[in-house]
């Protein structure tokens, strides 16, 4: 890893922090447990990047954010949730175009 980062963007009551990260040379969104010690780095959704960031979470894990999307037709940016128990979930847009963006805070 080459130069690493980290910026936290919300914790928790349990002292979870998330926010953006680099892992292997791209930027990610994280979950870093305090109490334990541990990282976790949440997957892509599909064909995206250059960029993810997680900037809420509840008391029970559950993370809000976007990430970046690059496909064949340009960028966009998409709003996600992770449930603490879950995988990542793409929320879309308002417009219900792929193309259009969300954020999520």
């Amino acid at each position: 890893m080459t130069d690493a980062f980290y910026t936290a963007y919300a914790i928790n009551d349990s002292g979870v922090v998330t926010g953006t990260g680099r892992n292997l040379d791209k930027p990610t969104t994280f979950v870093f447990d305090t109490a334990t010690g541990l990282v976790e780095w949440l997957p892509w959704l599909g064909n995206v990047g250059p960029d993810s960031v997680a900037r809420a979470i509840d008391s029970n894990g559950d993370l809000a954010g976007w990430q970046a999307h690059l496909g064949p037709s340009g960028s966009w940016v998409h709003a996600f949730r992770k449930l603490a128990d879950g995988g990542l979930v793409d929320l879309g847009t308002l417009t219900g175009q792929p193309q259009d963006s969300s954020h999520a805070y």
